[in-house]
């Protein structure tokens, strides 16, 4: 059906509530379709979060190592997680994440309708009130055109840019289209909560880095990406030695 990664640092520790309440969320639609994976790729966290997650069976759990002077690296994290897929399709989740299982079987349902395409379901924001800030989307790809694309690149680090770079990639090296779901039984919830983690992680200044590298890479097929895990040849993933 469909493989989610989760890229995770400490959140045990930073917001251990709604932490659980996100793996109790995946652990119901995974014992109700045991064709959903969840990967959870760990940079190198010191919250107990390998023992922690022993009662949730059915999940997928992978360390990867933190890189020195990054606060977090989505992007590593992603290469790392994807050498366990076992399914076609591969969403990203961030912990703060909130939809109903609908919304899975919405997407797999598009695929198999439309082909090779990029699926973006809408993510509403949510404020501290309880009302929303805005709307963004993400993205639902095929395990074959990640692979093509080479990966995450691994120079975005810390968040944002990383999916924009990556998608950015695949769209205009393959003849397909982008998607957008926006009716509201599709919709995923960002739960409100400080952006401590951000603002640690260098915030806007940052991102504004990320989002030259992304330019970069749309304007040199991203022939100076890094992937620490594996590399693609002819669009089959090889692990790195």
């Amino acid at each position: 059906m469909i493989s989610i990664i989760l890229p995770y640092y400490n959140s045990l520790i930073q917001m251990r509530e709604r932490t659980i309440d996100y793996f109790d969320m995946l652990n119901s639609y995974i014992n109700y379709n045991r064709n959903i994976q969840l990967i959870i790729s760990d940079y190198g966290s010191n919250d107990g979060i390998y023992s922690f997650i022993k009662q949730y069976s059915h999940f997928d759990y992978i360390y990867t190592e933190p890189n020195e002077g990054q606060y977090f690296n989505i992007s590593k994290c992603n290469n790392n997680a994807f050498r366990l897929i076992r399914n076609d399709l591969v969403f990203t989740n961030g912990i703060d994440w909130r939809y109903d299982y609908n919304l899975l079987q919405t997407i797999v349902k598009m695929f198999a309708i439309h082909g090779d395409i990029i699926l973006e379901p809408s993510i509403v924001i949510l404020k501290e009130d309880g009302g929303f800030e805005k709307f963004i989307h993400t993205s639902v790809l095929f395990r074959k055109h990640i692979i093509k694309a080479g990966g995450w690149d691994e120079r975005i680090f810390n968040w944002g840019q990383e999916d924009r770079d990556l998608i950015s990639s695949i769209f205009f090296n393959n003849p397909i289209s982008k998607i957008t779901i926006t009716n509201k039984l599709n919709t995923i919830f960002h739960v409100w909560h400080k952006n401590i983690l951000y603002d640690k992680g260098g915030g806007k200044e940052r991102n504004i880095l990320n989002g030259k590298i992304a330019h970069e890479n749309l304007t040199n097929n991203r022939v100076n990406i890094i992937n620490s895990y594996w590399y693609n040849k002819e669009g089959v993933l090889e692990r790195k030695m």
